[in-house]
């Protein structure tokens, strides 16, 4: 559990960059006094306006419509809007002005609460250095400032925060941030820029362009026309442009000659992940910074207070930590091996007989990531006690509880979950999962396994009151015998699982689950039925198995369970459209019957791999040369198959629809 504990430790320093792969954006309260400021003369600005207008409707002292052409400027954060043209808006409709003024008293609001709440951890000193550099104006030319680093140390974010700043104030009368995307097209690029530049432009401007009859659609113009109507739009304007993502020195020479006709006390900031890049666009008169990996106490404050996804599947921890219980912020925790297979005892592939083609995909589909999954007796990851602190968990996947019913305490109490799995079920906990599960109400989702190598779940799930009435998805892996009574209370329920359960009474269940009203997709894996039938019966009253779209069936060799016939009878499934058959190591055929009566049915995706005859396995184990049995086995599995699809592809043709056959 240390060992665990000092990994996480280890790597907070690059949190980062996980979390630039991840998509996502971690940030941190601090305080802004200057955006305040700002901020509260805007506002200040706004509700004098407002005041004006309230006196224009009341018979207060102000200009008339007719005289209002000569005020002054009255500036907003976007754009610059001329007074007259907002009294006489006025003039027209004082209402929709208060909505104007309201709105844009909102909008200041929350883009200063947004850069509030989106503070970057570790980055002040940063944050503070570029916006210094971007509001000199004691360096009369254009300055380009260069930020680079290695992918993932939130570059992006950084500037970001520093634009938003800028656009707060009154420094720059545009302010434009544009992503270079990838594979770079420099039309796109400049198509990008100077629709940015127009919607950054003011009203009076937008009248001017408008006029304009010789003017281009932007859709329309190619890379030398965008140049032009760009370097227009920049024209004389005191501008700060953010270029993020430039990843070569060839792209901005083919960008830089649009910012020849800024005006000297414009910004240029470029993100690069190249020091040589940022050197050469930044020049002689431009500033560059690197990006350094944030230190490991920062790293650590970003990682418990930001952290939403931790995401360990297919990895080789079986354990967290209990600092776990630390990420407050924490809503989604996956873990574990995805597998569908549930191990038994003596479990082996030998005695299964498959061919290289069977064993093959045995061991490397689904008996070895579930061995992997199970060792030291785990098929989920073990989590410490506390687990109930982590009140804003939504997913919770796939957790061990098998040692005790303190986890189920804890899980009791999360009652916003949306998803959960479990593994490790067994009789002595399963009372304080059935409690648990009452609890949550909010579950959509719902996922339990029994312990590997165990007897199984009978009789575990059986003590549950009141079922989560909104669940939707159900998955069950492990021995049942019999289905709990409480799955006919899922009215909601759209996608059901059922893997090595060994149900018996194949008729009665059957009849239980096609009586669940809105069921969308049913998956019956290997072992999930005892007995060598599976009888889909006409309905003797309403539609048996009414809304089911997908049905899969799942069979894999085993002399306790061999599965012979599958039927479907008419009037049975009228909403099918798929259905797919996986059957490995199967010594006879399955007879499938009744596939010409699906109404609906639009495809059968099929797989099946026959046993190998116990006279090949002998003469493989006496043969000194063994390639030419293994091409004899080979030959009759081709042939078994092709006879067994030709079968299958009868009763397909013969069903009005034509659903095709695919091999998957």
């Amino acid at each position: 559990m240390d060992a665990i504990g000092n990994i996480i430790s280890n790597q907070c320093a690059s949190v980062a960059y996980i979390c630039r792969l991840s998509g996502k954006t971690y940030k941190h309260d601090e305080s802004l006094p200057d955006a305040r400021v700002k901020l509260t003369k805007q506002v200040a600005s706004i509700s004098t306006e407002q005041e004006n207008v309230s006196g224009f409707q009341s018979g207060e002292d102000v200009k008339k419509p007719g005289s209002c052409s000569d005020g002054p400027t009255a500036s907003t954060n976007d754009h610059t809007v001329v007074s007259g043209e907002i009294i006489e808006d006025r003039c027209k409709d004082t209402d929709e002005l208060h909505k104007v003024v309201k709105k844009s008293i909102s909008r200041i609001r929350t883009r200063a609460g947004g850069l509030e709440e989106s503070q970057l951890i570790g980055r002040e000193k940063e944050i503070a250095y570029l916006n210094n550099l971007i509001s000199n104006r004691d360096n009369q030319q254009v300055q380009v400032i260069s930020v680079y680093g290695m992918g993932g140390l939130g570059k992006t974010t950084l500037v970001d925060n520093v634009y938003q700043r800028q656009k707060l104030g009154d420094r720059f009368e545009k302010c434009v941030f544009v992503t270079i995307m990838r594979p770079f097209k420099l039309v796109e690029l400049l198509r990008s820029l100077a629709a940015r530049l127009h919607e950054a432009s003011s009203r009076k401007e937008e009248l001017i362009e408008r006029s304009a009859s010789t003017k281009k659609t932007m859709a329309t113009m190619g890379v030398e026309d965008l140049i032009v109507e760009s370097g227009r739009l920049l024209g004389g304007k005191s501008c700060l442009i953010i270029l993020d993502d430039l990843s070569s020195i060839t792209e901005w020479d083919q960008i830089s000659p649009v910012f020849r006709q800024m005006e000297k006390t414009s910004r240029i900031v470029v993100t690069t992940r190249e020091e040589d890049i940022a050197k050469h666009c930044s020049g002689q008169h431009g500033k560059i910074h690197k990006l350094q990996v944030l230190e490991q106490e920062e790293a650590r404050q970003l990682f418990s207070e930001k952290l939403q996804t931790l995401d360990i599947r297919d990895t080789a921890i079986i354990a967290l930590p209990k600092t776990i219980t630390k990420l407050r912020k924490l809503q989604y925790i996956h873990a574990a091996v995805k597998s569908d297979f549930v191990p038994h005892d003596s479990e082996s592939l030998t005695t299964r007989g498959l061919n290289r083609r069977g064993a093959c995909t045995l061991a490397c589909c689904i008996a070895l990531p579930s061995i992997m999954q199970s060792h030291n007796g785990l098929s989920g990851v073990m989590v410490p006690r506390g687990l109930r602190k982590l009140r804003d968990l939504h997913t919770l996947k796939d957790v061990h509880v098998g040692r005790g019913n303190v986890v189920l305490q804890d899980i009791e109490r999360l009652t916003g979950l949306r998803k959960l799995g479990l593994a490790g079920i067994n009789k002595k906990n399963g009372p304080a999962l059935c409690s648990s599960l009452s609890s949550l109400s909010r579950l959509e989702s719902l996922s339990v396994r029994s312990s590997a190598g165990k007897p199984g779940m009978c009789g575990c799930l059986d003590m549950m009151s009141s079922p989560p009435a909104n669940l939707q998805s159900l998955k069950l892996y492990g021995n049942l015998e019999t289905l709990p009574e409480w799955i006919k209370e899922l009215q909601h329920l759209v996608k059901l699982k059922l893997v090595g359960t060994k149900l018996s009474e194949n008729d009665s269940v059957l009849k239980f689950l096609g009586n669940l009203p809105k069921l969308d997709v049913l998956d019956l894996g290997s072992q999930s039925f005892q007995g060598e039938e599976l009888h889909f019966q006409s309905p003797q009253t309403d539609s048996t198995f009414g809304n089911l779209r997908v049905l899969k069936l799942a069979y894999i060799g085993d002399d306790s369970s061999e599965l012979r016939t599958v039927k479907f009878e008419v009037g049975v499934m009228p909403k099918l459209e798929l259905l797919q058959l996986l059957l490995l190591g199967v010594t006879n055929e399955v007879d499938i019957s009744g596939l010409e009566v699906l109404p609906n049915i639009n495809e059968v995706q099929l797989t099946v791999i026959f046993d190998i005859e116990q006279e090949k396995i002998r003469e493989l184990h006496a043969s000194s040369s063994q390639d030419k049995i293994w091409e004899e086995i080979d030959q009759e599995q081709k042939r078994k198959e092709g006879e067994y699809k030709n079968k299958i592809r009868e009763q397909l043709d013969k069903n009005p629809n034509r659903p095709v056959l695919t091999w998957y």
